[in-house]
């Protein structure tokens, strides 16, 4: 199983092609935030370049993963700002199947990340949106 830590623009898309490509799917969201997706059917990743949007069932959405044997890849896909709340709340040790996918930007992440899991398969992977204003 996948897990994307984010429920943000990064997470939710990253989530979306992982479906794409037919993984098992989970979106960590922050517990506050759990109720805002219940009822919620699809993801949806749209383009302002004309390619047609990207329409997936929702994955499971959870506060923290059940059972972290399940887990292949680990992707972070939150702020910057929030990465150290999100490192701590994490098992101090994962389960060595596990890679840890860093998907957010900073000078810093990488290292923090490499620091709280000693020994773990970390894969950093730089997530870049071009947007623009569409005005109507």
């Amino acid at each position: 199983m996948e897990l994307v830590i984010g429920g943000g623009a990064v997470g939710t898309a990253l989530a979306s092609y992982l479906q794409l490509a037919n993984k098992e799917v989970m979106l960590q969201v922050k517990e506050d935030q759990l109720d805002g997706y219940k009822g919620v059917t699809e993801l949806v990743t749209t383009f302002s370049t004309g390619h047609p949007a990207i329409v997936q069932n929702s994955p499971k959405i959870c506060a923290s993963p059940e059972n972290w044997a399940d887990i292949e890849h680990l992707y972070i896909a939150v702020k910057n700002r929030s990465l150290d709340e999100v490192l701590a709340k994490l098992p101090k040790k994962l389960p060595r199947q596990i890679s840890v996918i860093p998907c957010l930007n900073g000078v810093r992440a990488e290292e923090k990340v490499r620091d709280a899991f000693p020994g773990a398969r970390i894969y950093p992977m730089v997530v870049m949106f071009n947007h623009r204003l569409i005005e109507s």
